[in-house]
């Protein structure tokens, strides 16, 4: 029973963390907006991806080029996105998300700040260096002191704290919280960034998302070569993160039914010897009357019964399994599904019917004159 009761626990986590990834991805993609759509430099599709910065070709001017030619999106925002430190005196904030954005950004994005407020356009466009912070960020330079009209240092330059922006928890135990927004002009000035990192579009209400990601593309097309960009809406960019899990959870699935085949592997061993052991009863119960069939079916159940018994006893490890897991990391909810339940179950009692067939016809077959004469 151990090798199946290791087999299903392990299958069942592995199921039940990978409904709880996808389930806590399509919750954080739900906070960020669903008529928001992102540009990115490079092809994902050929592996360049938006980290591949040494190749981006993309320009500031493609979010007024975008807000220009395509009537369907009220904002567009080209952003630059950089991991550095943040520090306040002493204290420091380490690779902090520092996003250089306009001050339309607010209009774009779910951010809410919960204290002071967001920098505005003539800020941005007079190079004031004001900033917005995030919680941790907050925490690791103030602890519970209000930083708003606090000076902290970033790119070597002062910032003036202007804004706190409300928690939102981690994903994939990534830290959202630990991020920062800055004006636009005065990060181009002080990271001598040359391109964006990425551009942010508001579609207006009511369009269709995938139209305007199309007509986004051709707008881009006249001043990039189609390789050069990436358009992803939030179902692009959900069913791309889902196609990887689910090869993941499929991979790692696969490796923990291993271990339920190597249960009923000894399953299929511990009933030969079984059968072996009690030679001289199968023989008895033949001299009475016993017919082949009620041999083969007696020894099928004790293989079903034991594969089954283990099977419970994993599907309460890998309930037991879960619920540490999310003790250990609360932003991850693993699912155990009645349908995860019932296909752990199934995978038992099949291990126990395959693997129990052949000792269960084996004692079928035995002579009962052999059998009572075996020593």
């Amino acid at each position: 029973m151990l090798g199946i009761i290791i087999g299903v626990t392990s299958v069942i986590l592995m199921i039940s963390i990978g409904d709880g990834l996808k389930a806590s991805i399509t919750n954080q993609l739900g906070n960020f907006g669903s008529d928001q759509i992102y540009i990115m430099p490079g092809n994902i599709g050929s592996g360049e991806g938006p980290s591949g910065i040494a190749s981006n070709k993309l320009n500031f001017s493609d979010a007024e080029l975008i807000t220009n030619q395509v009537d369907t999106v009220s904002y567009a925002a080209a952003g630059i996105e950089q991991y550095t430190n943040i520090k306040y005196k002493s204290k420091s904030s380490k690779r902090v998300d520092v996003v250089g954005t306009p001050a339309v950004y607010s209009k774009i994005a779910t951010d809410k700040v919960v204290k002071g407020r967001f920098f505005t356009n003539g800020e941005d466009k007079g190079g004031m260096a004001v900033a917005v912070i995030g919680p941790t960020v907050a925490k690791d330079l103030f602890s519970n002191s209000n930083p708003i009209g606090k000076q902290i240092s970033l790119y070597d330059t002062k910032f003036k704290v202007v804004g706190l922006l409300e928690s939102k928890g981690s994903t994939l135990g990534i830290d959202v919280d630990k991020r920062a927004y800055v004006p636009f002009e005065i990060i181009r000035r002080v990271s001598g960034a040359k391109n964006p990192t990425t551009i942010l579009v508001k579609a207006k209400k009511g369009a269709d998302i995938d139209l305007v990601g199309k007509r986004i593309s051709r707008a881009l097309r006249k001043v990039h070569k189609s390789d050069e960009f990436t358009v992803m809406t939030q179902e692009q960019t959900l069913d791309t993160i889902n196609q990887v899990l689910g090869i993941l959870q499929t991979g790692l699935s696969g490796i923990a039914a291993i271990s339920l085949l190597v249960g009923g592997i000894g399953i299929m061993n511990i009933m030969l010897v079984s059968v072996a052991e009690r030679t001289r009863e199968i023989g008895l119960r033949k001299a009475v009357g016993a017919r082949p069939r009620h041999i083969l079916s007696q020894f099928l159940i004790e293989a079903i019964v034991l594969s089954l018994i283990g099977g419970i006893i994993g599907i309460i490890l890998g309930e037991l399994g879960g619920r540490a897991i999310h003790a250990f990391v609360p932003s991850l909810q693993p699912s155990v599904t009645l349908q995860t339940i019932l296909l752990a179950s199934g995978f038992s009692i099949i291990v126990g019917i395959i693997f129990g067939v052949a000792p269960a016809y084996r004692a079928s077959k035995l002579d009962p004159i052999e059998a009572l004469r075996y020593e």
